[in-house]
């Protein structure tokens, strides 16, 4: 018998893989062209009417009538003409002083670019004063060690590259932690969008006292002849098979090991929350039950989010008692939380088919007396926590780039009950996120790509400092000579911290 995800796979996600696999492309940014005052106008006014018509806290962080003299002084002091790579650092400058991490601009079109398709990206990157380095290669390309600096990217200098993008990255609140981390993050993008697509991409190295080029093809995807490929890649995120090894399981997006070789201490560490892993999570807490597992740690660190949603049910086994995850988020428009702005006709029709059963999840809807809607989610209601919930100690590995729904739930650990955290300060805030649902607007003059969530999502346990991320109760910031060795100092002093309470009569 076919399981709920197998028949979702076989009867919703193939038939639409067969109508989208032409549209799947390599990513292709905007094309480089002059643009006048008055676009450049138009665009930056374009953009700021579909975030205050849709984005529910736009000045929650920065004082409106500032921000409104700033982008004024912006249009005065605008050139007669500009090139679209230069107006892209104005704009996303401009956007990015609203500090909400989820609105981005992009130079290609988000819904059919992707950073996996960029062989940049195939690399982790972390920046150590003013310079980029791989601190990760999990691909094992050119035999790159971690901790190699990267000097040039196709001939521009890495470090030139860096500094004129360093304001043109979002963050969320007022700490910059993830902007600290996005920088690394989005290099794949700034850097392709500078220097160019061609057919290689060349990097300059440096390890210690010596230097060495790597040289690797693009990757691209096209059309029809990848399609058995699309189907084997959705096939393994709608029902991902639990792989086992002498260490533990894992599935795409998570792992659970027992780093001392016994079992009383486990890690569990969850890279995403993008792709289901509830059968995962089954699978790992009845492991951890039936071995009598006395310490969990729980690693969210450059998790960037995904669905509340498995962020929640993640939360039912970390939880002793029933819980809410979230409050009732809230959005701008109740029209607009059924019919985002700008998603296409089919997607509006699929969603008047469903309206009924929407209506009964999101119901009540409520006015807001400040402006806005509150509304039901499933994440906000009350639900029980799991029968396997964990009933040992949790700790939980947090750095700049926990974000979104992992920041979320980070805060609800920290300001629900007595959770040890360590690491460093959320790149996400506390108090929460605007996401829920993201919608695009193409700018008409330039082509770039606004996107932007709809709803204001908060953690139901609340606390810290407001516009600040989760402060671990032991901050431990790792250095490169942690990445050379491949030393990882904040996991290492939370398992002393617990093998040391072990000890204790």
């Amino acid at each position: 018998m076919k399981t709920r995800s197998q028949r979702f796979l076989t009867g919703v996600v193939l038939p639409l893989l067969v109508l989208l696999a032409a549209d799947v492309a390599a990513q292709r940014f905007v094309e480089e062209r002059v643009l006048t005052r008055r676009e450049m106008i138009r665009d930056i006014d374009v953009a700021l009417k579909q975030l205050e018509r849709h984005h529910p806290m736009m000045y929650l962080y920065v004082d409106e009538e500032v921000f409104r003299a700033e982008v004024d002084s912006i249009k005065a002091h605008l050139p007669e003409k500009m090139v679209t790579s230069d107006f892209y650092l104005v704009l996303t400058r401009m956007i990015y002083s609203l500090r909400h991490g989820h609105i981005m601009i992009f130079p290609y079109d988000p819904d059919e670019g992707s950073l996996q398709r960029n062989v940049l990206s195939a690399f982790g990157y972390q920046v150590f004063n003013d310079s980029l380095y791989i601190v990760r290669n999990a691909h094992e390309l050119c035999d790159i060690p971690p901790g190699t600096r990267v000097d040039e990217l196709n001939g521009a200098d890495v470090v030139a590259l860096l500094r004129k993008y360093e304001d043109a990255v979002p963050s969320e609140g007022y700490s910059g932690m993830l902007r600290y981390r996005l920088i690394s993050h989005l290099f794949p993008v700034f850097g392709m969008y500078e220097t160019g697509v061609s057919d290689t991409v060349e990097l300059k190295l440096s390890f210690r006292d010596s230097t060495f080029v790597c040289r690797l093809p693009i990757i691209r995807k096209h059309s029809q002849a990848d399609l058995s490929d699309l189907i084997l890649e959705y096939t393994g995120v709608v029902s991902p098979e639990i792989r086992r090894d002498s260490t533990g399981i894992s599935v795409p997006g998570a792992r659970l090991k027992f780093p001392d070789g016994q079992h009383d201490i486990a890690v569990l560490k969850v890279h995403s929350f993008m792709v289901p892993t509830i059968g995962f999570y089954r699978e790992a807490f009845r492991m951890l039950d039936s071995l009598n597992t006395q310490h969990l740690i729980l690693d969210l660190r450059d998790n960037l989010g995904g669905a509340a949603l498995l962020a929640s049910e993640l939360y039912s086994y970390l939880s002793d008692s029933t819980f809410r995850f979230i409050e009732r988020p809230i959005v701008n428009s109740w029209f607009r939380l059924f019919y985002p702005p700008n998603h296409t006709l089919a997607r509006h029709v699929l969603t008047t088919v469903l309206l009924p059963f929407v209506v009964s999840v999101y119901t009540p809807i409520q006015r807001l007396e400040g402006g806005g809607f509150s509304h039901n989610a499933m994440e906000a209601r009350r639900r029980a926590m799991s029968p396997n919930r964990f009933r040992g100690s949790v700790s939980l590995l947090v750095n700049s780039g926990t974000y979104s729904a992992a920041a979320v739930i980070a805060a609800n650990l920290k300001h629900a009950g007595n959770v040890l955290v360590v690491g460093e300060e959320t790149g996400g805030a506390s108090e929460g996120t605007v996401a829920m649902r993201m919608s695009t607007k193409r700018l008409p003059a330039s082509g770039f790509w606004l996107r932007y969530g709809l709803g204001f999502i908060q953690p139901y346990y609340q606390g810290g400092k407001p516009g600040h991320g989760v402060i671990p109760d032991l901050i431990v910031q790792p250095t490169l000579n942690d990445y050379i060795e491949e030393h990882d100092p904040q996991l290492h002093t939370l398992m002393e911290l617990l093998n040391s309470l072990q000890r204790e009569p």
